[in-house]
């Protein structure tokens, strides 16, 4: 079993669509009430904690006002979110326990609200919870990231430069470098399949 990750909108327009017996979380701190529509329930305990949500959006916005090219980014690095964020997990460590114990019998969705998991928490959450699985960061399979694989079926076909930037390479480092040092200018990180060309 493992983790997946996705964002509402792709849930809520089935771009997305775990199989019956998944488990469906959201992972937010600020909920709506329709998204019980899509998850069994919200985990707050696993989303991040106000002042480091509210740091976060008071930088991106500035960011975005000033016109930079990656607002996320900056907001991301400014205030250490990766740091912060998994300083906090150490605090719900029973919660994180939890669901990596239900993630180890079936496959977990995470959910929140951010296309661009690579300035999300829920990538790093979905990190903690592979890793207490004995599972590379590698089979993490995010809608954030790009299209649907024409082989697996999965929405995770990103660039190299993305998948290397994005994903650790750890036990499946072969298989990851195998595809780029090939020329494929796009890769599949759930089954590690190369795409050449303009798609």
């Amino acid at each position: 079993m493992t983790v997946r990750t996705t964002y509402f909108w792709a849930l809520s327009n089935q771009q997305v669509e775990p199989a019956a017996d998944d488990v469906v979380y959201s992972v937010v701190r600020y909920t709506q009430d329709w998204i019980d529509d899509l998850v069994e329930r919200n985990i707050d305990a696993l989303a991040p904690p106000s002042d480091l949500l509210d740091a976060y959006k008071t930088v991106e916005d500035a960011a975005e006002e000033d016109g930079h090219s990656n607002p996320s980014q900056i907001a991301w690095e400014s205030v250490s979110f990766e740091e912060r964020y998994r300083q906090y997990l150490n605090t719900v460590d029973n919660v994180v326990e939890a669901v990596a114990e239900q993630a180890a019998e079936t496959t977990v969705w995470l959910v929140c609200w951010e296309k661009d998991d690579r300035y999300c928490h829920r990538r790093l959450l979905a990190d903690e919870l592979l890793d207490r699985l004995g599972e590379s960061s590698l089979r993490l399979t995010s809608t954030g990231i790009g299209r649907t694989c024409p082989e697996c079926g999965v929405d995770a076909i990103c660039s190299t430069r993305e998948f290397e930037r994005t994903f650790r390479l750890a036990a499946r480092e072969p298989d990851a470098r195998r595809v780029l040092d090939s020329d494929a200018e796009h890769i599949c990180s759930n089954c590690f399949t190369g795409f050449g060309g303009s798609e």
